[in-house]
């Protein structure tokens, strides 16, 4: 049985080799060939994994079963069952999510890395019960769920400077594994709070909060599985130090706004004092910060200073670490995870429409790893997406440009990006996305970002392209006669002199955000990249003359076929709104033939993105699912109807496939609970004492409560086809169900 359950764990990783029998032979240091030039973002790779493959029900009844066998005492062992339903469910929900990546260059990356310190170790029967992903976040994390999977951030592996710190990282979170932090944590948590949790985020966060004791734990026995692996153990020490600035970029390059400036094109010398005022202040603010995090009293956690000390007494009694190996695999393997983790991260930023970071960090990853067009788009969607907040007037904080929030050298050029007017920005971005335009001139992808961008320059900051062609420098005094003079303080003035015009084109010459294609030297080329850009907003008449028949002309956006994601389903009982997390998984598939019989029905064909598990996925299915669910995670972060997404480029295909446009989300809410006691029908029933049996009876009932929430989006423009909120009454019944769901659809068909 052991090893029937090896080789089903083992299955699920993709080996660029067949997997020999022994421990540790499958590892292959083959580097991975990667266009990163025109970057595409990863995908899972392989035969689904073990943990993919049965339904969170089968898992916790698995673990139920083995904790019946177990000599505890009746409260104990109850505690322990509900964990592993907690845990089984709560894990699975982040498994399924869309984010986790298995089989790929980084998970096997991880995996090997585990498997090398393990081999040191000689622990192989751990090393056989652990499964390695990779989670698609920006926050530098790791940790080792309970049924042990261990999962490792792309925000960490863009971080770590060699493979011994990743193998610290993964000791420790090892430990947490091997010494049952997360069900001892769970133990601790109050116990009708844990098994009434109604959010299955809260769940996870909950069972993963671990101490100070256990932390401490897990960093001194993490410590001595890496003296037995032989790496250098000095690296632990910097991977305290690269968690203490994990607010800060990976790494910083100095970027303030005089790096975009040239001999014609200035900043006002008032703009930049009162960006450098809200830096300076904002960075005394961020010292103190640091200061204060050392100070582990009032935290769950032990501060990372304290760590820090304990874990150099531990160096210091191990002897010099002078010539250990950073490396039991090879550096080369190591720069190159990490490079692929870089241009993971980037999109991690433009998915969450963190746009101030993702602009910075092209700059940042142009230096380290040269100009690419992948870095183009990047810096373009990062302008046009600012730009663009911008233009409906939103707040910029929300995206990526808050200073109070924001750490390190960045800060200087989100201020500045923050502070700009419309049209100092309109202008700014206009010329960095010519300077893309102008180095990657293939990229389709870019041209549109540019046609978006200067669509609103002239629309939204009514800039008219031409006048930037005119704001040139002055060559002799005959051109700089044909600007007017300012009239003298002592002569009547007519206010319109306050803007200064060439009087040959009428254009204004002395806003200083003109000049910022001055410096440009192919002014022909300039010329007719504006022609190409050119956009405007006159309606011919033909066009504006109302016809007859007009109102039941085509709709501009027909739906004749639904791609949904499986229905999240939510079943709450009681007055403390139990979760019934059993019933919710079996419910999913049952909306699903729903959802799928009906829209034949309605004449909507509706085709379901399988998101659960136990429902005969492929990785394929993983794949569609993680691209679509970027593509909805962008447009929900852009609040905004009229964007280009960056990533509708990855899921046309998907869509095409599907024969689709129209992406579809739905969420229900069952809950039931006893009917509240009424003192003034219960009076009333014994005043009128006949009624007495109708009253008790309505009184026993359970009432039951039922509520759909369904959204649809336009893959190819980012607009919103459908929004429906609807509330009933009533319990689950086949007929109630279906007769809602036609509704829904007929909503979303006859918009």
């Amino acid at each position: 049985m052991r090893y029937f359950k090896k080789l089903l764990i083992i299955s699920g990783f993709i080996h660029y080799l067949s997997i020999g029998n022994s421990f540790g032979q499958h590892i292959v240091e083959t580097l991975p060939s990667i266009d990163f030039a025109h970057y595409h973002p990863a995908i899972c790779m392989g035969e689904l994994p073990y943990d993919f493959k049965k339904k969170s029900s089968e898992k916790a009844n698995e673990e139920i079963s083995e904790i019946k066998a177990k000599d505890l005492a009746k409260k104990e062992k109850q505690q322990e069952k509900d964990h592993a339903v907690a845990a089984s469910f709560a894990i699975d929900q982040m498994l399924s999510s869309g984010q986790i990546l298995y089989g790929e260059h980084m998970s096997q990356y991880v995996e090997d890395v585990a498997e090398k310190l393990l081999i040191a170790n000689q622990q192989e029967e751990l090393f056989n019960k652990l499964r390695f992903y990779v989670l698609k976040s920006y926050a530098p994390n790791a940790y080792t769920t309970s049924n042990g999977a261990v999962i490792v951030t792309v925000g960490l592996l863009s971080r770590i400077e060699n493979e011994a710190q990743l193998a610290f990282i993964l000791s420790h979170e090892i430990q947490h594994y091997v010494l049952k932090h997360g069900l001892k944590q769970y133990k601790k948590i109050e116990y009708s709070r844990t098994r009434t949790a109604t959010n299955k985020d809260n769940i996870i966060k909950d069972i993963y909060r671990f101490s100070k004791e256990n932390e401490m734990e897990a960093d001194l026995k993490g410590f001595d599985m890496m003296v037995k692996a032989g790496y250098n153990l000095n690296e632990g020490l910097y991977v305290f130090d690269m968690l203490k600035y994990a607010d800060y970029p990976f790494l910083e390059i100095t970027l303030s706004i005089d790096s975009f400036e040239n001999q014609r094109y200035k900043f006002p010398a008032e703009f930049k004092t009162k960006i450098l005022e809200l830096v300076k202040t904002q960075n005394e603010a961020d010292e103190k910060s640091l200061v204060d995090d050392g100070n582990d009293d009032n935290s769950t956690h032990p501060s990372l200073d304290r760590r820090i000390n304990i874990m150099r007494d531990k160096i210091d009694a191990s002897g010099n670490q002078k010539g250990k190996p950073a490396y039991l695999l090879s550096k080369d393997r190591f720069e190159m995870i990490s490079k692929i983790a870089r241009h993971e991260l980037l999109l991690i930023y433009i998915k969450r429409a963190d746009f101030g970071m993702s602009f910075y960090l092209s700059y940042m990853m142009e230096k380290l790893y040269g100009n690419s067009s992948f870095l183009g788009e990047i810096r373009a969607m990062s302008l046009y997406g600012i730009f663009h907040h911008a233009t409906l007037d939103q707040n910029l904080d929300k995206y990526g440009c808050d200073p109070s929030t924001s750490k390190g050298e960045w800060k200087p050029i989100i201020a500045a990006l923050k502070e700009m007017e419309k049209k100092d920005l309109a202008a700014f971005g206009a010329a960095e996305m010519y300077k893309i335009y102008s180095q990657n001139k293939q990229n389709e992808f870019i041209y549109k970002l540019c046609k978006e961008y200067f669509k609103l320059v002239q629309t939204k900051a009514l800039i008219r392209l031409d006048d930037f062609l005119v704001a040139t420098p002055v060559e002799n005094k005959d051109t700089a006669a044909a600007v007017e003079e300012e009239s003298t303080s002592q002569q009547i003035k007519n206010p319109r002199n306050r803007i200064k015009r060439n009087t040959a084109t009428g254009a204004a010459v002395n806003d200083y955000y003109m000049y910022a294609f001055a410096m440009v030297k192919d002014k022909a080329q300039l010329e007719k990249f504006f022609n190409e850009m050119r956009y405007s907003e006159i309606i011919p008449i033909e066009n504006t003359e109302l016809k007859p028949d007009s109102k039941h002309k085509a709709k501009s956006d027909p739906v004749n076929k639904l791609v949904l994601f499986q229905p999240n389903i939510q079943i709450l009982y009681g007055s403390d709104k139990n979760r019934s997390l059993y019933e919710e998984e079996s419910l999913i598939e049952y909306f699903s033939q729903h959802w799928k019989k009906i829209g034949k029905k309605a004449d909507l064909p509706v085709d379901i993105i399988k998101t659960s598990f136990g429902q005969n996925q492929t990785t394929a299915d993983i794949n569609a699912h993680m691209a679509l669910n970027d593509w909805m995670a962008e447009r929900l972060n852009n609040d905004t109807q009229s964007m280009l997404l960056y990533n509708s480029q990855y899921v046309s295909s998907i869509m095409k496939g599907y024969e689709a446009n129209h992406i579809g989300w739905v969420n229900y809410e069952l809950s039931s609970t006893k009917r509240p006691f009424s003192i003034e029908a219960c009076y009333t029933a014994v005043i009128v004492f006949p009624l007495f049996p109708i009253y008790l009876a309505w009184q026993l009932q359970t009432v039951y409560s039922y509520k759909e929430v369904s959204i649809v989006f336009n893959t190819e423009t980012g607009g919103t086809t459908h929004v429906g909120r609807k509330t009933y009454a009533h319990g689950l019944k086949d007929d109630f169900l279906n007769a809602q769901i036609y509704e829904t659809l007929y909503r979303i068909k006859n918009k």
